[in-house]
């Protein structure tokens, strides 16, 4: 998830550059332009539309209106190819290289490997730090590299915010084009996070643009190489103090240099659009935070009462003398409650559509299998979707029961 950090460096947005004289702004063209205004000033789906306005966007987009969806939909893309270029920087300076600890063998996830070993070993640094080994001089070049740091900070949750715009436009499109139907709150929810999270990716993309190491980096990565070595050199303990003693003096003098290095990377994070832009973006950020653990909550409860889910749940006294009718009503119940918090969680989508299909019939379990599918990238219509790739027994379900009603596959 996005988590803010460095908050005392945050400098806040000035106001946006005013419209030409020559264009006369009605008080409707400026609720119609308050309405489509993402966080960072820029176009969006608009958190105020209606759902009919946000489906139409869908059905029938004008050409401001495609371009827009084009752009949301092109923005994590942008940031991947930013992502994959610093990877084969890291693999260069040896922060990814195949002897490195932080090296992952899981593609796509590179960086996530690499921060989460270095978060993981800044706990643990002074006496990490103190042992010899490639491992401590590569930790020591991370903690020493700013820019590494900084760059760590902004990218925190990327991937998090491009699967919110890649669920959020695939649910929309489903519910102007398919099967799928969401209420005018959810319609307004999912408007609001797909502006939220492309307000976050457009200020990375152009963050990294800044932070993009330069095609020359012999000097900067000399000077690293050399404070590194400065930085080993002074947590190493006495000879004659005892393990604990040297220790300590160690996490000390670390500690020491790690405040004067967070102070650097505060006033350089200042400068950065994620940073600005975070005043404008927290109450958002953090009302987002609050659904989606009221969501999780609701979800847990749901998978607890829905027969066969959990094998524990037999061990509840109450559930144990529920007939599965009734419980099958409770689980649609807590699903469907969890989905107005969350509308983009695919196990809750699943978890109401199967417990629907029970007790209610396909009038109602049909639309939320098909938001189940199109959270899984799955179009029960396009074949290209579904090419060479091997379906769970969940989206075998819920592909039977939307195709299973004479909805034609279209090859």
């Amino acid at each position: 998830m996005f988590v803010p950090v460095l908050l005392a460096c945050l400098i806040r947005l000035g106001s946006n550059a005013a419209a030409p004289e020559s264009v006369r702004a009605t008080p409707a063209m400026a609720q119609e332009s308050l309405e489509k205004t993402a966080p960072d000033g820029h176009a969006g789906l608009g958190a105020s539309a209606d759902a009919q306005q946000l489906l139409h966007m869908f059905r029938s987009p004008s050409d401001q209106e495609q371009q827009l969806l084009q752009e949301l939909a092109r923005l994590s893309t942008d940031v991947s190819i930013l992502c994959g270029d610093l990877i084969e920087r890291y693999r260069e300076w040896g922060y990814l290289d195949v002897r490195s600890p932080y090296a992952s063998s899981q593609l796509g996830h590179e960086l996530d490997g690499l921060h989460a070993g270095y978060e993981r070993d800044l706990g643990n640094a002074a006496k990490l730090l103190t042992q010899p080994g490639e491992h401590a001089q590569l930790l020591a070049r991370l903690i020493v590299d700013t820019r590494f740091n900084v760059r760590r900070n902004v990218l925190a949750g990327w991937e998090f915010e491009a699967r919110e715009i890649r669920s959020g436009l695939a649910v929309l499109r489903a519910a102007a084009d398919s099967y799928v139907q969401v209420s005018e709150r959810e319609a307004r929810m999912i408007a609001a996070r797909v502006d939220f999270a492309a307000a976050r990716l457009r200020a990375l993309r152009l963050d990294l643009g800044v932070l993009r190491p330069r095609a020359d980096e012999s000097a900067s990565r000399s000077a690293i190489e050399k404070e590194a070595a400065a930085l080993l050199q002074v947590v190493q303990p006495d000879p004659k103090w005892s393990a604990k003693q040297g220790q300590a003096a160690a996490a000390q003098r670390l500690s020491q240099y790690l405040d004067a290095a967070r102070a650097l990377e505060g006033r350089m994070s200042a400068e950065l659009f994620t940073f600005k832009l975070w005043p404008r973006m927290e109450g958002q950020f953090d009302a987002r935070q609050e659904d989606r653990k009221q969501a999780a909550r609701l979800r847990e409860e749901a998978a607890r009462t829905m027969p066969g889910k959990r094998a524990n749940s037999a061990s509840d006294p109450t559930l144990a003398r529920m007939a599965t009718d009734e419980r099958m009503r409770l689980t649609f119940a807590r699903s469907t409650e969890g989905l107005s918090r969350d509308p983009l969680d695919e196990e809750l989508a699943y978890m109401a559509a199967h417990a629907a299909d029970f007790s209610q019939g396909d009038a109602v379990s049909r639309p939320l299998y098909d938001r189940y599918l199109v959270l899984r990238g799955i179009r029960h219509f396009d074949h290209k979707t579904l090419e060479g790739r091997q379906l769970t027994d969940l989206e075998r379900e819920a592909l039977d029961k939307v195709q299973g009603l004479g909805a034609p596959v279209v090859k």
